[in-house]
């Protein structure tokens, strides 16, 4: 028995979200199902980062102890030749025997992308929230920066961890939080259309946190709120003053951190 540790990428627009629950497919039970069919499964797998139903990872790492007396890129091999396409190893490495995907993370990055156009080619609308309407995205800039440093974001959190949770387990601390275009070709003849990606690192996240942040930028691009609104949902944490959380498919577990990786954190590409 070994500890290993996997970087996945998944779509998952078929699956009710990473963690394990009876009844409907997720990507802990796929990816479980698969190091069985191996003869490598050694237990329960633990996830870095949760995500949604609907929301996809380009780099969500998973720690567990595996049964596998070959090369480890032969244990890549085997679990893409049983998983389905939609959830690939993209990595496996040795891992200390403590090591947890979970905790010992130092941060973990989303990105949100969202298309100005509700006419896109349907595999772009899988992996982005299409939606009509310019975005100011100066003032989406601006508001950004906001919610940089370390806040309670009740506000921003779901609308039951912001009940049940204080202040002080709310706080969470946000290194990066960007909003910028993405160079598109899809829309050369149509005025105002365009993708736009959010990208923001922290030390943790709330349930949901990410696409209520997004919902809340988009007002502000919209020009329906200022950027000054963003200090105000800040300080109130009240989740009603914010609507509801953009749609789950347009956001992704990008990457994560630990301590002594050769390539940390220097704002990806992608």
């Amino acid at each position: 028995m070994q500890r290993v540790r996997l970087v996945l990428s998944y779509d998952g627009t078929a699956y009710r979200g990473s963690q394990i629950q009876p009844g409907v497919p997720t990507i802990q039970e796929t990816l479980e199902c698969a190091l069985g069919k191996i003869r490598a499964y050694g237990g329960r797998t633990t996830f870095a980062g949760r995500t949604d139903a609907g929301v996809h990872a380009f780099g969500q790492v998973v720690s567990c102890d595996v049964v596998w007396e070959r090369e480890l890129r032969r244990l890549s091999h085997g679990l893409n030749s049983v998983l389905p396409s939609d959830v690939r190893v993209l990595r496996c490495e040795a891992a200390d025997p403590d090591f947890s995907a979970r905790f010992d993370a130092l941060s973990r990055e989303y990105r949100y992308r969202l298309v100005t156009s509700r006419d896109v080619p349907p595999s772009l609308g899988r992996l982005a929230w299409a939606r009509e309407g310019e975005l100011d995205t100066g003032l989406m800039a601006e508001a950004s920066s906001k919610l940089l440093g370390t806040h309670s974001f009740g506000s921003f959190a779901s609308s039951g961890k912001s009940r049940a949770l204080s202040r002080s387990e709310l706080r969470r601390h946000l290194f990066d939080c960007d909003w910028r275009p993405l160079q598109c070709d899809f829309f050369p003849t149509r005025t105002g259309a365009g993708i736009y990606e959010l990208r923001v690192r922290a030390n943790g996240f709330l349930p949901q946190m990410v696409r209520n942040i997004v919902s809340a930028l988009v007002e502000v691009g919209s020009g329906n709120k200022s950027p000054e609104w963003i200090e105000y949902l800040l300080v109130s944490g009240d989740r009603r003053l914010l609507g509801p959380p953009a749609p789950p498919h347009g956001l992704f577990l990008w990457h994560v951190e630990y301590a002594g990786d050769s390539d940390t954190h220097t704002g990806n590409t992608g």
